[in-house]
């Protein structure tokens, strides 16, 4: 939970501030409900900004709940009694309608949506954090939202608060160890870049990307990634599952990583969304994320919470 954070760091101030916001599921037809937003989110990507900012009221409508599975928000979507508007495949356009919203929250991927919901004249506002290439540059988007909530000032102190975290985590590198961040999806190696969230974690924590070039990911064939992993000290993965054994994950997708050289050498760098909720809660946590990679170019034996290696 954010408030653990605060205190964790000794962010006093905030932890004062933001403990004066509503923390209590909202009466029904109360006159305080009635003065709230009303706002359908197409997108859960944000639900951190809105646990961070305590502006779970203000939300009426959620799209894809089957994906979220961070237990605190599930139970607060439960207490605020948010409906489900669907999925990316088939949003349920009468019963956002029914919510009577003042907006709805899309992303770029959302034009379909956009356009159904202009001819109902109903309002929408696009946010693209997740198509930035810098961690701040993310959560800077916690300011934007914090707008339709009216939770400037809480999200300006959380924004400078994490920012400084964050900077206090940066290190200039003298030497880098190279990195493959390689994903298998529907029979095909996609490898993440050195133009992408994640690449510019890596460079910040003194990885060298092997994969550099624009946009974000790349296709790549089984030679290629052979030959790239030749020369590589880590592959890193991201996956999600409840088998703990990241290994064993990775050969029940396809038995060709044991053709890659890191792989069998037990250096593999890897999150497993299933146990840590990096798509829910990193976008606030950035300094912790490279932290974690600090400590496994580093080399130190220490607990870590988004991301792990095998060879420690």
């Amino acid at each position: 939970m954010f408030l653990k954070l605060k205190l964790k760091y000794n962010a006093f101030g905030i932890f004062l501030f933001l403990n004066t916001a509503c923390t209590h599921p909202p009466k029904k037809n109360s006159q305080e409900n009635l003065n709230k937003s009303r706002i359908v989110l197409a997108s859960n990507s944000l639900l951190a900004f809105v646990d961070a900012l305590e502006s779970w009221d203000c939300i009426v409508g959620l799209s894809e709940l089957n994906y979220i599975e961070n237990k605190d928000y599930k139970q607060k979507i439960q207490a605020y009694n948010i409906e489900n508007i669907g999925s990316f495949n088939h949003y349920d356009i009468e019963h956002i309608v029914s919510l009577n919203p003042d907006l709805v929250v899309l992303n770029k991927h959302q034009q379909k949506l956009k356009s159904k919901l202009a001819s109902l004249s109903i309002n929408t506002v696009e946010f693209a954090e997740y198509l930035e290439q810098d961690p701040i540059s993310q959560l800077k988007y916690i300011i934007e939202f914090s707008k339709l909530v009216n939770k400037e000032k809480q999200a300006q102190l959380i924004f400078d608060s994490i920012s400084d975290l964050y900077a206090q985590q940066q290190v200039i590198c003298q030497d880098s160890l190279s990195i493959l961040h390689l994903n298998f999806l529907s029979n095909t190696w996609i490898a993440s870049t050195d133009k992408s969230v994640l690449g510019t974690y890596f460079k910040q924590a003194c990885f060298s990307n092997k994969v550099k070039s624009q946009p974000s990911t790349k296709r790549l064939s089984l030679e290629q990634v052979i030959e790239l992993s030749d020369h590589t000290d880590y592959l890193s993965v991201m996956v999600h599952d409840p088998i703990k054994d990241i290994r064993k994950v990775l050969l029940n997708q396809t038995q060709k990583f044991k053709y890659l050289k890191p792989f069998n050498q037990q250096k593999i760098i890897y999150i497993n969304t299933y146990y840590d909720d990096f798509f829910g809660r990193s976008i606030l946590e950035p300094h912790l994320v490279l932290k974690d990679l600090k400590s496994i170019y580093n080399k130190e034996d220490r607990q870590r919470k988004y991301i792990h290696v095998t060879d420690l």
